[in-house]
């Protein structure tokens, strides 16, 4: 049987893991270092 987490360590863990990923969103989408890639996607 797998041991369950209390769902405040649930919610601490979305939270760290979410951070990351929405900075990683953020750059892909609104920085300049990836303009040609983004640009690119949006003729196609």
């Amino acid at each position: 049987m797998i041991p369950l987490m209390p769902l405040g360590a649930q919610v601490i863990w979305l939270f760290l893991l979410a951070m990351p990923i929405a900075c990683i969103a953020w750059t892909v989408t609104h920085e300049e270092v990836f303009r040609e890639p983004r640009e690119f996607c949006i003729k196609k």
